[in-house]
């Protein structure tokens, strides 16, 4: 409960922090994710909307059940949501397979070189 005595003074620049690091990622996340997809783009743009509100419509009334004497449950939340993002986007995001070796065909694979 070390956060719950803190002064807002000391809350206020970590609050700070996150947030503009929210302006600067957020924008350009959204930029790259749609650059792909130039013909669903206004479409998928409006679907990430929703999310984002959706998001903060349902998670500010939850900071709210925690009290408004403290920020642990805003911390907590962030903190939440910030390793539920990290597991999804592991889980979801499809990673590049690696490149394969030069020379490597399929002779090289089953161990037979050409003479």
């Amino acid at each position: 409960a070390v956060l719950a005595d803190l002064p807002l003074g000391a809350i206020l620049p970590a609050l700070m922090l996150t947030v503009a690091g929210h302006g600067f990622v957020l924008p350009s996340a959204t930029a790259l994710a749609l650059a792909d997809h130039p013909t669903v783009a206004g479409g998928a743009s409006a679907a990430l909307g929703v999310v984002q509100y959706t998001t903060g419509a349902v998670t500010a009334p939850l900071v709210g059940l925690g009290g408004s004497t403290s920020a642990l449950p805003m911390v907590l939340l962030m903190a939440a949501l910030g390793v539920g993002a990290a597991i999804a986007a592991t889980a979801l995001v499809p990673r590049p397979s690696p490149p394969e070796r030069a020379g490597a065909g399929a002779g090289a694979a089953a161990g037979t070189t050409a003479r």
